[in-house]
């Protein structure tokens, strides 16, 4: 049986019973998004593990930005030929507004 990565989108719906998760959506396209900006856009894709590497991250400041920034994620999931489940939208937060951590689950098998 192959194993599959979780995307970050599951990975977050299983940690949230256990720590604060920024709010976020799961959407197919732009019109769906109803976070305000400033927010993060991220690719979602069993196939990427390391979003910045390709620019698979766009912080998206101004309401009139996300879009473009949308559409600019979904050039790139093409361009790389990943399998999108859809574009994470989520809540920005900069500097000492929130204390995060970020954690790296793995299983060696």
């Amino acid at each position: 049986m192959k194993k599959e990565v979780m995307t970050e989108y599951e990975a977050e719906e299983f940690l949230r019973a256990y720590i604060p998760i920024a709010k976020r959506q799961l959407v197919k396209n732009s019109d769906e998004i109803r976070i305000k900006a400033p927010l993060v856009l991220k690719i979602c894709s069993p196939d990427l593990v390391h979003k910045s590497d390709i620019g698979g991250v766009q912080i998206v400041k101004k309401e009139r930005d996300i879009e473009e920034s949308f559409a600019e994620l979904v050039r790139i999931s093409v361009k790389h030929k990943l399998r999108l489940r859809g574009v994470i939208a989520q809540e920005f937060y900069e500097g000492e507004e929130i204390a995060s951590v970020e954690t790296i689950v793995g299983d060696g098998m």
